[in-house]
């Protein structure tokens, strides 16, 4: 895997936080030993390193070849030691990086599985770092996830265009951070090569290649453009598609205006019996839309 460095604002290099750390125990004679790092689950034991500072960080070294294993890379100053202690009860191998610029270090060193990034990060923020990975590694090489607080809508539009997978309410719990884990590793082993010719989601089958939508079963009827947009949300169910995507995808320009989109996909709804509560297909305010898994 590639290198990625990054050069911190001053002569200094960012300190490096690495967390994980294998369990210890009394050893004979009341020495400390430390047992094997626990994983996310089934597979061979992994590799330790000891980088500079002299705390055992848990690599996972066949991390191509299981999907339930590998190190999750947060990047977030604002971690606490109780929720990296209660995620490495739960077997989770995580690594932190408390700035952007330690991020980018990180995961040129560990090639981690997923990189959650807090929009709001000193040195270089999540969106700066998001583009830097995105400049090396794909979307299906390293899964990216932007966690944005309620008041940066801006920083999550330019983040999942910055090539962000998905983004995630910030502050965020162990739960949020191992089902965003999970999450990933779902996607990871059911992605193939080639769109699938059929999309499902809730009632909702579409055979791309016939141009039929059946909602319960029953066909409906719909237009080339909203069968387009409709599609284009389906192929990306669970995450959100930017209005900028939408329209630069279905109508050929990115600078679609967000009512226009905004009004088919109000059609789409009506027209596939979208109108309670809680939607299928979700408005993100400020960024796009989502068809929600279920």
């Amino acid at each position: 895997m590639p290198q990625i460095s990054a050069r911190p604002a001053d002569d200094a290099r960012p300190a490096v936080r690495p967390v994980i750390e294998p369990a210890t125990h009394a050893g004979a004679g009341g020495s400390p030993t430390h047992a094997p790092a626990r994983h996310l689950g089934a597979g061979p034991a992994p590799r330790a390193v000891t980088p500079p500072g002299g705390r055992e960080v848990s690599l996972d070294a066949s991390r191509g070849d299981d999907p339930e294993t590998g190190t999750i890379l947060i990047a977030d100053g604002t971690i606490t030691e109780d929720t990296l202690a209660t995620l490495r009860q739960a077997g989770a191998q995580v690594a932190i990086a408390r700035d952007g610029a330690s991020a980018l270090l990180e995961v040129g060193r560990l090639e981690p599985e997923l990189l959650l990034v807090r929009a709001a990060l000193p040195i270089l923020d999540g969106v700066a770092v998001i583009r830097a990975v995105r400049a090396r590694y794909d979307r299906e090489t390293l899964p990216i996830v932007l966690a944005v607080g309620p008041d940066e809508g801006a920083q999550a539009a330019a983040g999942l265009e910055a090539g962000a997978n998905s983004c995630v309410a910030w502050p965020h719990g162990v739960m949020d951070i191992l089902g965003t884990a999970h999450a990933s590793r779902v996607e990871d082993a059911q992605r193939t090569d080639e769109p699938p010719a059929i999309l499902r989601a809730g009632p909702i089958t579409m055979d791309v290649a016939g141009h039929d939508v059946r909602v319960h079963q029953r066909p409906i009827h719909l237009p080339r453009r909203e069968f387009d947009v409709l599609r284009i949300l389906l192929e990306n169910i669970g995450r959100v598609v930017t209005k900028e995507t939408l329209g630069e995808l279905a109508w050929g320009t990115a600078e679609t205006e967000s009512n226009t989109i905004a009004v088919h996909v109000r059609r789409i709804r009506l027209r596939i019996g979208d109108t309670g509560k809680p939607q299928l297909i979700e408005s993100i305010r400020g960024i796009g839309y989502r068809v929600r898994r279920e």
